[in-house]
């Protein structure tokens, strides 16, 4: 089945690790995990299997965890397609994720971006500093379109147009 192939197709040492966490028929558990991801992550079943490959962690993380990380990622508003991007995500500390969704938060920057949840602090704090000069540089306006069409004195339309020519001009230093 290709649940046992999933499992079959890694290494000798993984599949041992696999079943030392999962048990003997680690197959059995393989299916129920690969559609609960498949069904939180909007992807088809076979891809699900194949992340297994790439990132075992998927598969052997207590599901418990893998729900209160995702929980996160959604309260952080994080499209599927950048956590799909960076797996990697699965395997930071919680407790962090949670305090920097909150830091996050209190300044409006949202969505977020998994990276934001598992980089380094010192990454983290300049990026929260960027965004709220960003914000500074942009009030009383929420964001870069509406700013630059009253600064312009042109219809949002307009900048809409000029900015598909020119996606630099969104960016606010």
């Amino acid at each position: 089945s290709d649940e046992s192939l999933a499992v079959l197709a890694l290494s000798e040492t993984l599949v041992a690790y696999v079943a030392r966490r999962l048990g003997p028929r680690p197959w059995d558990y393989v299916s129920e995990r690969a559609q609960f991801l498949s069904k939180e992550l909007g992807i088809s079943y076979s891809e699900t299997l194949s992340l297994f490959r790439r990132h075992l962690c998927l598969l052997t993380q207590d599901t418990n965890r893998l729900q209160r990380v995702l929980s996160l990622l959604r309260e952080g508003q994080v499209p599927q397609d950048a956590i799909l991007r960076d797996l990697w995500v699965f395997r930071h500390n919680e407790n962090l994720m949670e305090s920097r969704l909150k830091r996050a938060q209190k300044v409006g920057l949202l969505p977020m971006r998994p990276w934001m949840l598992r980089c380094p602090e010192e990454t983290f704090e300049a990026h929260l500093r960027r965004w709220e000069a960003r914000a500074d540089a942009l009030w009383p306006h929420t964001d870069t379109v509406t700013y630059l069409a009253e600064r312009l004195n042109c219809s949002r339309g307009h900048i809409r147009f000029l900015t598909q020519k020119n996606p630099r001009l969104l960016t606010i230093n």
